[in-house]
C-alpha cells in the first residue's frame, strides 16, 4: 500500500504565521520548479510575521507559502530509505523580533516525479482544457484531479517499485505520495501532521 499526501490540516494550530525572509515565496516556488536537482539555493529564513498571534513551534510537516518545510527527523527517514535522491535545504527559523529559534527544519525538494494512480479506478474526475500550441492549432488536453476527500484510490504497483517519496508527474504536481514503509516510520516517530489517503495497488 501506498499513501496520497494531500497536505497539512486546514486549522489555526497549523497557519503558523511564518514568512520568507530574503528569496520571497514566488521566488522559493520558482526555485522549486526547476527540475531535479537544485545547486544555486541562496541561505533560507523564515520569521514569523509580526502580525502573527500563534507561537507554537512547528510540527514536523508545514507549509510556509504552499511550500513544504519539514522537521529533520523526516529527513533522517528519507535519507535513510532513499539516501541522495531528494533534496533538503537547511532553513533557519526566527521569532519576531528576528532571534534565532534554534529548531533544525528543511526545505524539501522531491526530485521523483511519477503518476502511479490509475485515474479511471480512482476517485478521479477529468478536466478537459483547450490549449494553443505554439503552431496555433488547439488541442484538447485532460488533466485529472482528486474529488474532495476521495474515497478510494488505486495504483500500478509496478510503477511505484522501491520509491519511497515521489510526487506527481503529469497530473497531481503538487501532492506527495509515501511508500507504506516511510508512512510506517512517520507514525511510529510520532511525526505530525499531514493530511494522508490510503492507496490500494494491483
Amino acid at each position: 500500500m501506498a499513501w496520497l499526501i494531500d497536505g497539512t490540516p486546514i486549522d489555526p494550530r497549523f497557519n503558523l504565521g511564518f514568512e520568507w525572509v530574503g528569496p520571497g515565496t514566488s521566488a522559493i516556488r520558482q526555485l522549486l520548479t526547476r527540475p531535479q536537482a537544485l545547486t544555486d539555493v541562496p541561505p533560507l529564513r523564515l520569521q514569523r510575521a509580526q502580525h502573527s498571534r500563534n507561537n507554537s513551534m512547528p510540527l514536523d510537516f508545514f507549509r510556509p507559502g504552499g511550500v513544504w518545510v519539514v522537521s529533520d527527523r523526516f529527513r533522517t527517514m528519507v535519507q535513510q530509505l532513499e539516501p541522495q535522491q531528494n533534496q533538503f535545504f537547511p532553513v533557519t527559523l526566527h521569532d519576531k523580533a528576528g532571534a534565532d529559534l534554534g529548531v533544525l527544519f528543511h526545505l524539501m525538494n522531491v526530485t521523483q516525479g511519477r503518476d502511479v494512480l490509475i485515474p479511471e479506478q480512482s476517485d478521479m474526475y477529468a478536466d478537459w482544457r483547450e490549449v494553443k500550441k505554439s503552431s496555433g492549432e488547439v488541442v484538447k488536453l485532460c488533466l485529472w484531479d482528486l474529488h474532495g476527500h476521495p474515497k478510494y484510490l488505486v495504483a500500478r504497483k509496478e510503477e511505484i517499485g522501491a520509491m519511497h517519496l515521489w510526487r506527481g508527474l503529469t497530473y497531481l504536481r503538487l501532492r506527495l505520495f509515501f511508500s507504506d514503509e516511510l508512512m510506517k516510520r512517520c507514525e511510529d516517530a510520532g511525526l505530525r501532521e499531514l493530511v494522508s489517503y490510503p492507496i490500494a495497488e494491483k
